[in-house]
C-alpha cells in the first residue's frame, strides 16, 4: 500500500507498507510520477476542477494518452482509479483519493497487484476497502 501526495504535475510516494503476501514492486518513498501515469495521480486528477484539468491536459498534451479523460470520468464515478502496466510491466494499481473538508484531493492511497490477478471483479472487491481506508484517513486529517 502506498500513500502519495500531489506536488505540481506529479505525485510523490510519501509512505509505503509492504504486504507479506504479495509480490514486491519497484515503488519507493520519494518516487515521483506524472499525475496521469499513476493510479494515485489519476484518482487525484479525477476530483480536480475542470479548469485545473484542462490546464493540466494542455500542458501535458504530448504525454497524456487520448483516453485519459474517459479514465478520469470513470475514476470520479467509481471513487477509484486503475492503471495497468503503465509504470511497471505486469503491475496494475488501484488508488482512491483522500480529500479535505472542501472535498479537494490532498493525497491518494493505492495498492499494486500483478496485472494477471486484477480482473474487473477483483478490482471491485479491492476497491471497497481501499475507498474506506481513504475516507478514514480523510476523517482523521479533518
Amino acid at each position: 500500500m502506498l500513500l502519495s501526495i500531489p506536488v505540481g504535475n506529479t505525485v510523490v510516494v510519501v509512505a509505503k507498507l509492504e504486504s507479506a503476501l504479495g509480490h514486491r514492486f519497484h515503488a519507493y518513498i520519494g518516487q515521483t510520477l506524472l499525475l496521469h501515469r499513476a493510479a494515485a495521480g489519476k484518482a487525484i486528477l479525477s476530483l480536480r476542477s475542470k479548469d485545473y484539468l484542462q490546464a493540466y491536459l494542455d500542458g501535458e498534451y504530448l504525454l497524456a494518452p487520448p483516453e485519459l479523460r474517459t479514465q478520469l470520468e470513470r475514476a470520479q464515478r467509481l471513487g477509484y482509479a486503475v492503471t495497468h502496466d503503465e509504470i511497471e510491466s505486469g503491475v496494475s494499481c488501484l488508488a482512491a483519493p483522500v480529500v479535505n473538508l472542501s472535498h479537494e484531493p490532498i493525497a491518494a492511497i493505492s495498492i499494486c497487484v500483478a496485472s494477471n490477478e486484477l480482473s474487473e471483479q477483483a478490482s471491485r472487491s479491492y476497491s471497497s476497502p481501499l475507498i474506506q481506508a481513504a475516507r478514514q484517513l480523510a476523517a482523521r486529517i479533518g
